[in-house]
């Protein structure tokens, strides 16, 4: 989804987002993929132009059925990055080139403001030739959330001050 005009010289706002059902569809607590679809909508809406992508990359890349998994996984006690590494995959297995080519396709050549607190997906969009500013996209922890925030904070080098 977009809105504004995008081929200017102006930075655009730009979210890029991976599928969540357990979160957005089956209302699930343990992570803020649901309340962060919203602070972007809201956050777009405000600027009067900008970018939304939801990307089809459940579960860090890996599906569903391994997103499930590893929800089992987090509930007997694991934290969400040993969850994945502890079956052998990677702790994150997306990437962004086709979120990059839909920019593109848009027309969009200038800076980036990406809202984000995945360092990843920054250098991913810096490594698609785009020049990049990071705008945070924070939710408040709830007791739930509290640990998978702390697990990608420390693990993944995830960009939160909340937690």
């Amino acid at each position: 989804m977009w809105t504004g005009e995008l081929a200017t010289a102006d930075p655009v706002t730009l979210r890029v987002q991976s599928s969540c059902i357990t979160s957005t569809a089956l209302l699930g607590d343990v992570c803020d993929c649901a309340e962060q679809i919203g602070l972007a909508l809201s956050y777009i809406a405000r600027q009067g132009r900008g970018i939304y992508i939801y990307l089809d990359q459940e579960g860090r890349g890996l599906g569903l059925y391994e997103k499930v998994t590893g929800i089992a996984q987090m509930n007997a006690g694991a934290d969400t990055v040993t969850a994945y590494t502890d079956r052998g995959f990677a702790p994150d297995a997306r990437t962004y080139e086709d979120a990059a080519q839909i920019v593109r396709a848009l027309g969009v050549h200038s800076e980036l403001l990406l809202m984000t607190n995945n360092p990843h997906k920054l250098r991913a969009f810096a490594e698609e030739g785009f020049s990049v500013q990071r705008v945070p996209l924070e939710v408040n922890p709830t007791a739930r959330t509290r640990a998978y925030l702390s697990s990608k904070k420390t693990k993944l080098g995830h960009l939160l001050d909340l937690v």
